[in-house]
């Protein structure tokens, strides 16, 4: 989650693992990563695309993290997620927010994702969220 205006140092946002049921809060003008429970499989001769539901998005939750997952993936999904309305947005663990549906290719991409599974947000992220924080800020 980005800091607010009540948070002096934006280094000292840490990740949050909820417990099952846990919940937590997007603030309005704020930044979250979301992880997915679940470890997602796409074959190579298919795309998966995701959205948001409808019901988190009149509240104002905007996916800005992309909106298709790449041929090959398997893991975790990471969603970077916006509060553009006016009140909280208030999140439950294992709550259903995101879609994802596949496509079929007419065949085996050979421009695939072939590596480990992703487990986790990626520490680089942590990175990336303190940078937009500091440019947020000026």
């Amino acid at each position: 989650m980005s800091p607010n205006d009540q948070t002096a140092d934006p280094t000292t946002v840490t990740v949050r693992k909820l417990d099952p049921g846990g919940a937590f809060t997007v603030p309005p003008g704020q930044f979250a990563f979301l992880l997915t429970e679940e470890i997602v499989t796409v074959p190579a001769d298919a795309l998966a695309f995701i959205s948001i539901r409808a019901k988190a998005k009149f509240r104002g939750l905007v996916n800005v993290s992309g909106f298709h997952v790449d041929p090959g993936y398997r893991g975790q999904l990471t969603f970077a997620v916006f509060n553009a309305g006016p009140v909280p947005i208030h999140l439950k663990r294992g709550q259903p927010i995101f879609l994802i549906w596949y496509a079929s290719l007419d065949r085996e991409t050979a421009v695939k994702k072939d590596g480990a599974v992703h487990l986790g947000i990626d520490p680089e992220l942590e990175q990336i969220r303190i940078e937009i924080t500091h440019s947020l800020r000026v």
